[in-house]
């Protein structure tokens, strides 16, 4: 059996993507296309509280009831770097097994689009959950 090359998996990566619809966030000027998949629910301008303890948690959110534990991008998502430490608009991510709720501050947000219309923003992908070892 032989293994496919190149092209067959960007071609396979692409239809997969074409039927995700995406969220445009801007974190440090860099546009992305965040999966709907992903997100939980978006909220503009939310009350941050600071955290004072170690480790990679930024501040917090209390949202509908729910604390919202707050990380940079940069820990979240791969495939992008730098710090980012504020923004107008909290995405809340889908709870992973063994995580509470977290979530990340974008500059700015639009969509939901569809694959075809993301232009030139970097797909971005989520981290596996065991890299935070703060909520298990």
């Amino acid at each position: 059996m032989q293994t496919p090359d190149a092209r067959e998996r960007i071609d396979a990566r692409e239809r997969l993507d074409a039927n995700e619809r995406y969220l445009l966030a801007s974190f440090n000027r860099s546009r992305c296309a965040v999966p709907l998949s992903l997100i939980d629910r978006i909220v503009r301008q939310p009350v941050v509280e600071p955290w004072e303890g170690q480790g990679a948690i930024q501040g917090f959110v209390f949202v509908e009831g729910w604390l919202v534990w707050l990380l940079e991008p940069s820990q979240v998502f791969m495939d992008i770097s730098g710090l980012h430490k504020s923004g107008d608009w909290l995405l809340i991510l889908r709870e992973e097994q063994g995580l509470g709720r977290i979530g990340v501050m974008a500059d700015d947000v639009k969509g939901p689009v569809a694959f075809a219309r993301i232009d030139h923003a970097r797909i971005l992908q989520r981290r596996r959950g065991e890299e935070f070892d703060e909520f298990r």
